[in-house]
């Protein structure tokens, strides 16, 4: 599957939390991802993102005392844009 001029996919937060675990984060190559997308999220635009979004998450979720896997991720993306971050 290729991807046309201009498009591009997401990439869940939920990959960077493995299941089972609550104040885990996994970013970078090992992440959980489809074979389709595996190709383009483990090169390092992509996995620098989800370094970024790891550490965001990690603050965040001692700052509001949740577990990984349960903090409010509107919040999250919110602070990303103000830090700068390319989110479509």
């Amino acid at each position: 599957m290729r991807l046309g001029e201009g498009e591009c996919f997401g990439i869940p937060y939920r990959i960077l939390v493995p299941k089972g675990w609550h104040n885990l984060w996994v970013a970078g190559r090992a992440n959980s991802s489809d074979v389709l997308v595996h190709g383009s999220i483990r090169v390092m635009p992509a996995a620098a993102m989800m370094g970024q979004a790891a550490g965001t998450a990690a603050v965040q979720a001692i700052a509001t005392k949740r577990a990984a896997h349960a903090i409010d991720t509107s919040q999250l993306v919110e602070t990303l844009r103000q830090q700068g971050a390319y989110l479509p």
